[in-house]
């Protein structure tokens, strides 16, 4: 039998395999990002990547960083630190009071404060310990083999999170490995007088990588010149995993789904009514701040699940969010795209758009028919690459398709299929010559099930582990 077709009998879509010795090295792993800002595409993108890191074998965990910055939404007594107003709101109650009644559309969409502390706490793994400034995770740093920072607009200088040393790893062991995945600046550059400070921050990191072209430019600006481009998180993910996730359709009838942050664009509100109108679709709002006017259904209520369903179950989407224009692309759903108006960091979705030759999905007016198979393909390298970016630069050999791919239970002697289930192998060598087995460990719907299953050019390689 070649290895190839070891590989196949070995192989299954819909499992999930452990890889803790199989190949490489187990490695505990904490990933810093905006993760709770009661942002979708934050929120999800974080899910991806800890997700991700796990099927390949690791052991992953958020840090749980929450500075004063990221305390805003929801907290109906916060006055942000770098309001002008900061230094009177602070000394009086009624006027604190008063400040936070003008600001009333804050709490329109409070509904949605339940919804992702519930996802947060059912799909996020995230540390014990909650930080809230970088003094405390330089003081008491929780511990691991690698540190990641990313994804999304971690680096954004225009944010307080991009001026932030703790998005720059600046804390732990200084020989800890430090990687960047799909950092994103989300703008075109950044102001000069930055340069060095930056410069400073990112030398600590072994392995660079950004999600933006503009990203790639800004880097070699300030010298770096060995950096990679990779995909958003959500990318690491396929369809079918992004599915196990969906639920039933929430609203009955066929409907267009927007998602606007700010309510200001008139052509993309001209575009949904359009659109609607010539599909003969209602019109959905999924809502961060207030409602919108003149649709059919307002959804202020929705968390992440809520967000993926809503975008699954459309039969077009429109938005100025990158997120949804990723899931878009996911589910295949007709979409057109926006830019944020009077914000600089659109240009992460232009470089998106044009590296899957879907531009003419950018601030256009037109409902033109999208090419999804070409989409997928301009994709699928992408993907790769960026899985073998995460592969190198943590520790692990994906060249095999067996890392990918999950034990079929019929393959192994079982005449129904089961799944989910988990496969867990001791460390294995692949050599040349042929040898006599491997051992296996399988769980099956929380059933443990000794199993050896014989392969000729497989070689046991236990002993090795203790030498």
């Amino acid at each position: 039998m070649t290895r190839q077709k070891l590989y196949g009998k070995l192989s299954c879509r819909h499992a999930s395999l452990s890889i803790a010795g199989v190949l490489g090295t187990k490695m505990k792993i904490k990933t810093i990002t905006c993760h709770d800002v009661y942002n979708y595409g934050s929120a999800l993108q974080a899910y991806a990547l800890q997700h991700y890191l796990e099927s390949i074998g690791h052991d992953v965990e958020i840090i749980d960083y929450k500075p004063w910055y990221h305390e805003n939404r929801y907290n109906f007594w916060f006055i942000p630190r770098d309001s002008k107003y900061f230094k009177y709101l602070k000394r009086s109650v009624l006027l604190r009071l008063a400040y936070r009644m003008l600001r009333y559309r804050d709490y329109l969409t409070n509904g949605r404060k339940e919804a992702f502390k519930n996802f947060n706490r059912k799909y996020l793994k995230i540390t014990r310990e909650r930080f809230h400034h970088g003094r405390a995770l330089k003081s008491a740093p929780p511990q691991a083999d690698i540190y990641v920072a990313g994804s999304d607009q971690i680096w954004n200088t225009e944010n307080q999170n991009g001026k932030d040393r703790a998005y720059f790893l600046d804390f732990g062991d200084k020989n800890t490995k430090r990687i960047s995945y799909a950092a994103s600046f989300a703008t075109d550059h950044i102001d000069p007088k930055l340069h060095r400070i930056m410069q400073k921050r990112l030398q600590r990191f072994d392995h660079i990588s950004v999600r933006e072209s503009t990203g790639m430019h800004i880097l070699k600006s300030m010298g770096f010149s060995r950096a990679n481009q990779v995909l958003d998180p959500v990318f690491l993910l396929d369809k079918a995993e992004w599915e196990t996730l969906i639920s039933e359709s929430p609203i009955k009838n066929p409907y267009l789904l927007v998602y606007d942050f700010t309510h200001d664009d008139n052509c993309l509100v001209d575009s949904v009514k359009r659109i609607a109108k010539a599909r003969k679709l209602d019109i959905v709002s999924v809502n961060d701040f207030k409602p919108m006017k003149g649709v059919d259904h307002n959804i202020s209520n929705a968390g992440p699940l809520e967000f993926l369903n809503l975008i699954y179950h459309s039969k077009f989407v429109i938005s100025n969010s990158f997120h949804a224009t990723a899931f878009s692309v996911i589910f295949q759903r007709p979409f057109l795209v926006f830019p944020l108006r009077k914000h600089n960091n659109s240009s992460r979705m232009r470089d998106f758009l044009a590296s899957i030759s879907a531009t003419d999905r950018y601030d256009q007016n037109l409902d033109l028919k999208i090419d999804f198979p070409k989409i997928a393909s301009r994709l699928k390298e992408q993907i790769s690459r960026s899985k073998n970016f995460l592969a190198n630069a943590t520790g692990v050999d994906l060249n095999r398709e067996l890392l990918r791919e999950a034990i079929a239970p019929s393959s192994l002697g079982w005449r129904t299929p089961v799944a989910p289930f988990v496969l867990q192998l001791p460390l294995i060598r692949i050599p040349s010559h042929p040898q006599h087995y491997i051992t296996s460990q399988v769980q099956i719907q929380g059933e443990k099930r000794d199993r050896r299953s014989f392969a000729r050019h497989a070689h046991v390689a236990n002993r090795s582990r203790h030498r």
